[in-house]
């Protein structure tokens, strides 16, 4: 990606401050006042409030493919019109991340997977006693299917990752690619690490050549301190790797593989532990060698947080940071209906995005199916699920009307999506209701408002750290009990008041999500 903005001689100047600054709360940026009007705030989004991380420039928005591109990639209607509401700007949300899961493959007698999608196939075949196997180019077709759709669909600004939850079976010491037994015991025979980086290796490069994919970074491991993965459960695949020692051998032999089929432009990520507390612990435990080989940071964010610890170790190895995977199924509110989970959505990409990564992505954009057919031997169901409360993913997939069913959360995540843009400078605002973004091409500044209360909030946002003045202010907004109600990612005729001093003023009405696009807007 270029990095040469015209913004970036000044963020450079700032690099030093920016790393202390941006881990303490900085409450000047917002200001709130009550009355008997109602609540009032006034919000300054102040250019040099941008992430130290890659150089201040935002890569994206992205989702995990695994597994819903092998549940979709079978039929094409479902999975043609996934990747247009995924991956478009005319069509969809405008995600131009995308994750790729490079299947262990499990045993092929075993039958414990409880999930219709995970169950992964492996690039591997006629395996002997000794584990050794032929490739099979021909695996895993659905997956495939929908990341070349993708492929085909984004422009220079598609990012792929490729990344693995175990290694083969018969590299495992359980023989099964859930997990150990128990599942806090690390499952890689000892003298299989190279041979799963290999594995990872080879697999990335034949296909990069077979399936005209190109691929930006690898990461061979996923959660790997996780307790969860057990042998012969019903979860996915899963493999326990040890922090330290065992974490930093597999990361310096994929780095080492990776060079031997002269692939260095291709990254090594890690390590997609569950939490970012969890992450920073296993960064400090890595050796010199294994940061070295690593070309950046991801972290999940599902439990444990210490943004500003992770924001920290990032700056001090110069590591670029990612968000890498996250959802939940929580809702604000008891009566707010498709609005619920909606905001509470909203409001963890606001918290995640106080660790100043260069990217942020939803664990499966598609996480449920409705289907009386079984797959995997696995029948899904037909019952429409309930939109008003959590859920994982953002929308469904109905099999039996072939069709994608949008919900709120869907336009809460284009809330952020279609007007944070990669290229562009994150400008955060220390607060668990804003964000807003710089696009030095465009000459445009988005800001993103969450209100999550009962009460309409009467703003005013300072952007004289612009250059005064402006071409004019859209607003985009989403909220309503369901999507009959209210806007989905709509754009709403407001007043707006411009105070000619670099403010303007709006409202922000009870539980919803509302984006300000003012074009037209110049540095200094």
């Amino acid at each position: 990606m270029k990095k040469n903005y015209a913004l970036k001689s000044i963020f450079i100047s700032f690099a030093g401050l920016l790393i202390f600054a941006f881990t303490s709360c900085q409450s000047s940026n917002v200001s709130v006042s009550r009355s008997g009007a109602g609540i009032s705030e006034k919000i300054k989004v102040d250019i040099k409030n941008v992430s130290p991380i890659n150089d201040g420039v935002f890569e994206g928005w992205g989702t995990s493919l695994c597994w819903w591109g092998n549940r979709l990639g079978g039929n094409e209607k479902l999975s043609n019109e996934a990747v247009d509401l995924f991956f478009t700007m005319d069509k969809g949300i405008g995600l131009n991340i995308i994750r790729y899961n490079i299947g262990g493959g499990d045993d092929p007698s075993h039958n414990h997977i409880g999930r219709s999608d995970s169950a992964m196939p492996g690039f591997w075949k006629n395996v002997d006693e000794s584990g050794n196997f032929e490739y099979d180019w021909t695996a895993d077709g659905r997956q495939r299917n929908v990341l070349k759709k993708i492929a085909a669909k984004v422009d220079d600004n598609l990012i792929v990752e490729f990344f693995s939850n175990s290694p083969p079976y018969f590299m495992t010491k359980s023989g099964c690619t859930s997990g150990n037994k128990p599942g806090f015991a690390d499952n890689i025979i000892e003298d299989k690490y190279e041979d799963f980086a290999e594995y990872l290796a080879e697999v990335t490069y034949n296909l990069q050549k077979i399936d005209g994919i190109k691929v930006a970074s690898l990461e061979p491991m996923n959660e790997p301190r996780s307790v969860s993965w057990s042998a012969f459960s019903g979860k996915q695949e899963g493999c326990h790797v040890s922090k330290g020692k065992n974490q930093s051998k597999l990361l310096i032999l994929t780095r080492q593989a990776l060079d031997k089929r002269g692939l260095q432009n291709i990254i090594v990520t890690g390590s997609d532990e569950y939490g970012s507390g969890n992450q920073s612990s296993s960064i400090t435990a890595w050796s010199k060698d294994a940061r070295n080989s690593l070309g950046r940071i991801n972290t999940h964010t599902y439990w444990g947080e210490n943004y500003k610890k992770i924001l920290s170790l990032s700056a001090k190895y110069e590591k670029n940071l990612w968000i890498s995977e996250t959802d939940g199924f929580s809702s604000i509110g008891k009566n707010n209906g498709q609005m619920g989970p909606a905001l509470d959505f909203a409001k963890k990409i606001l918290k995640d995005m106080s660790a100043r990564p260069s990217a942020w992505l939803i664990w499966q954009s598609v996480a449920s199916y409705i289907s009386a057919e079984p797959f995997n031997g696995i029948v899904d169901g037909v019952w429409t699920p309930d939109f008003s409360k959590g859920f994982w993913g953002v929308v469904v997939a109905d099999f039996v009307n072939e069709k994608i069913l949008l919900s709120k959360k869907y336009y809460a995540f284009g809330q952020f999506t279609k007007y944070i843009r990669p290229g562009s400078y994150v400008i955060y605002i220390d607060s668990e209701n804003y964000i807003a973004s710089y696009n030095p091409k465009l000459n445009q500044v988005s800001i993103v408002c969450v209100n999550s209360t009962v009460n309409e909030k009467n703003c005013t946002f300072d952007l004289s750290s612009f250059v005064n003045g402006w071409n004019k202010v859209m607003a985009i907004r989403t909220s309503g009990m369901d999507l009959e109600d209210g806007e989905n990612m709509g754009q709403v005729d407001m007043e707006i008041e411009n105070s000619g001093d670099g403010m303007f003023s709006a409202s922000l009405i009870p539980n919803s999500i509302t984006t300000f696009v003012i074009d037209g807007v110049k540095k200094y």
